[in-house]
């Protein structure tokens, strides 16, 4: 139930930044709404917590690792970008152009001086979750050089750190999308892939709504840190097709007969079967031919 319950507030959190997206036209306020609606996320995501104790350590080591850096990544990502936004020069296209690379310069330089924990984030190391994401555990201060002041009961030494990691990606991709567009041109298709057709999705958009959760819920992509927004624009930019209404539509995959919520992932798997099925019948040996020719 408190799973369930954190998926609906991060899935709303989600339509509430994408209306904000879309309604709001100037910056500053596009960003104080956006950071508004985030904060309330936080603070209902932490009364969930209070009000619903961890029976296990595991359930607060997946919480502090991979729950609240989603909610905490994107106040993050909100305020850095603004600033980035704010701070573009005016000037020739060889002046933005090095501004936006320095920008990367700064994010690379930051990831370098928190080598181990990126590393340790990146690959998906559980090892020292017990240090790291257990509320009141200790840990040497010279490893997090990067950790403001944390509530002691809703903090643990590394979530905030993995919340910047997962922004700071996500600038990255902001600044490189720039950058393309300073090019005119694709930062995302390398040379040697430029001769590749474009594919484009003209199946229904909730059966590939449905593939997208299925690979966010068993978190197939940066060892389970990729966020649902990326993998959704990655999906869009890839695929040529508008999901803006993903979360709608998954709430509709959610309200489904509980005997079919997933519908489309059915219909892969028994066409999967299906073919495996001819190919090892075609396989099998034909003993009627062979005791024929015995004969």
């Amino acid at each position: 139930m408190l799973h369930l319950s954190m998926d609906k507030l991060y899935l709303q959190l989600n339509e509430d930044l994408e209306a904000i997206e879309k309604n709001e036209s100037d910056p500053l306020k596009r960003m104080v709404s956006a950071v508004s609606k985030i904060r309330d996320s936080l603070d209902n995501l932490k009364l969930l917590i209070v009000n619903n104790p961890f029976s296990e350590i595991t359930e607060e080591i997946h919480f502090f690792k991979h729950i609240k850096p989603k909610f905490s990544s994107k106040l993050i990502y909100q305020i850095e970008s603004y600033k980035i936004n704010c701070a573009r020069p005016c000037g020739t296209l060889e002046t933005l152009k090095a501004y936006f690379e320095k920008e990367l310069i700064f994010i690379e330089r930051f990831f370098r001086q928190n080598q181990f924990l990126y590393e340790y984030y990146r690959q998906g190391m559980v090892e020292l979750d017990s240090m790291y994401f257990v509320r009141g555990a200790g840990v040497q201060t010279g490893i997090l050089p990067d950790i403001p002041d944390l509530q002691s009961d809703f903090s643990t030494s590394c979530d905030y750190l993995f919340s910047k990691f997962i922004a700071y990606e996500l600038l990255q991709i902001y600044i490189l999308t720039e950058l393309g567009k300073l090019n005119s041109t694709s930062i995302y298709i390398p040379e040697n892939k430029k001769e590749l057709p474009e594919l484009k999705w003209t199946g229904d958009k909730v059966n590939l709504v449905e593939v997208i959760y299925g690979i966010y819920f068993t978190g197939q992509l940066n060892h389970g840190n990729a966020d649902l927004s990326v993998i959704i624009r990655f999906m869009e930019r890839s695929l040529q097709i508008d999901l803006s209404r993903s979360y709608r539509d998954f709430i509709d995959i959610r309200n489904r007969k509980r005997s079919s919520p997933t519908r489309y992932i059915d219909e892969m798997r028994e066409s999967i079967s299906k073919k495996v099925d001819e190919d090892l019948a075609l396989k099998r040996p034909r003993r009627t031919s062979i005791n024929a020719d015995l004969k």
